[in-house]
């Protein structure tokens, strides 16, 4: 365990766990840097990415300590008795955990301890996906944390129902702050700069007319990354103009998947325009299906990739909220997104982007048909969802309700 920066004032002390530096990355920050304004806050967090992890600069104190993200019953074992001589030597005024293993940890660590503020965010739920005693086991831990804490908000409306609906959330003693989002969209640095998309796409190969879908996000099987690739296969033959692009750390093996599946599309139209060249029914130069499908590794910067994209897809399983459909939102740019609790918040159907049955990948390619065949209804979902952007996850307005909660949390 390693303190990175000392302790430096005596105001209310919030402790903030989370089990991922990512996660600290693309949604805790800005809440870190405008609750040090008002508290002393201490991030608590297992240094998976050290490299990000010191180029954050975050204006918090920053402590160190393996909390593994997987079921590891020693490493948890260690991993709750560190934590709580820690919180039993720091005597917090507040725990604030985030991610479902840091709440278990630390809601049972602090609740052994009677720290007074006990807080959980829920933002996702892995067992949503998951069938049998494996399902019952994790929603069990999620149970626990939520009678162990003393306070309970969820990243969305959709989400919230759910737990309830599932016993998992104590009637009355959550809530959703807003409309719901984690950090919100900071729609200064989300802006569209039609000059770097011009430049981008002229990068990776992209003309003004072809169509591009973007995933953005962890490349993990409950994503629907399988369900896309199919969808994709099965349009890319009718509309060449279509292009994919996949963003993010590979978690689940999809890079080969990816990459192998664009190369065969691009032998298998190559070989159809040969023939049709060679008979006098088509005119296209064959090769220009080279680029039909790329995908690039993680990216710090989503704000500028987005730039790229005229459909923003996300066909996942399960989803606290779907903060990359409101980042893309930002930009003007529409969503296909599976109709899941979480991002039926994230989209409203039919007016900001279009949702469509999980796991269905033909109604799946139905939606992406739509929106490459109709461009003005494309750009008429884009503006709307910027707007719906800037009156409701405005990130400022957002991250002023969450410190406005630490102090209600803390009166």
């Amino acid at each position: 365990m390693k303190a990175i920066n000392p302790p430096i004032t005596t105001r209310p002390r919030i402790a903030f766990i989370t089990t991922s530096v990512l996660q600290v990355q693309f949604f805790l920050r800005p809440h870190l840097c405008a609750l040090h304004e008002h508290f002393d806050v201490t991030l608590v967090v297992s240094n998976d990415h050290p490299d990000i992890l010191q180029g954050l600069n975050l204006p918090v104190r920053v402590v160190v300590l393996d909390l593994p993200r997987t079921i590891s019953p020693a490493r948890d074992a260690l991993a709750l008795w560190r934590l709580g001589l820690f919180l039993k030597r720091e005597r917090f005024d507040m725990v604030h955990t985030v991610n479902p293993k840091a709440g278990l940890l630390g809601m049972m660590a602090a609740f052994a301890l009677r720290v007074p503020v006990r807080a959980h965010i829920f933002q996702g739920e892995v067992w949503a996906c998951k069938t049998g005693l494996w399902r019952w086991f994790l929603k069990q831990c999620d149970g626990l944390v939520a009678r162990l804490a003393t306070h309970l908000t969820v990243v969305s409306h959709s989400e919230q129902a759910f737990l309830l609906q599932e016993g998992v959330l104590p009637a009355g003693k959550s809530q959703v702050l807003g409309a719901g989002s984690i950090s919100g969209v900071d729609t200064q640095r989300f802006a569209p700069q039609p000059a770097l998309r011009a430049a981008l796409r002229a990068q990776h190969g992209f003309c003004e007319h072809d169509v591009v879908l973007m995933y953005l996000g962890r490349l993990h099987p409950d994503k629907g990354l399988h369900e896309l690739a199919q969808a994709f296969a099965q349009l890319y033959p009718q509309r060449p103009q279509l292009r994919l692009v996949v963003v993010g750390p590979d978690e689940g093996g999809f890079v080969p998947l990816f990459t192998e599946m664009g190369a065969k599309l691009a032998t298998r139209l190559d070989t159809e325009l040969d023939i049709e060249q060679a008979a006098g029914l088509a005119t296209t130069q064959a090769g220009h299906s080279q680029r039909a499908v790329q995908v690039l590794p993680y990216t710090a910067q989503p704000e500028a990739v987005l730039q790229m994209a005229d459909v923003l897809v996300l066909p996942s399983h399960r989803e606290g909220f779907g903060m990359v459909v409101v980042e893309a939102a930002a930009l003007g740019v529409p969503a296909v997104a599976s109709r899941i609790y979480g991002i039926s918040d994230a989209v409203d159907d039919g007016h900001t982007g279009l949702l469509f049955p999980v796991r269905d990948v033909q109604a799946l390619a139905d939606a992406l048909l739509v929106l490459c065949d109709q461009p003005q209804h494309r750009h008429q979902l884009g503006m709307a969802a910027q707007a719906r952007v800037k009156a409701k996850f405005e990130q400022t307005d957002v991250v002023q309700r969450f410190v406005d909660y630490h102090h209600r949390c803390l009166r």
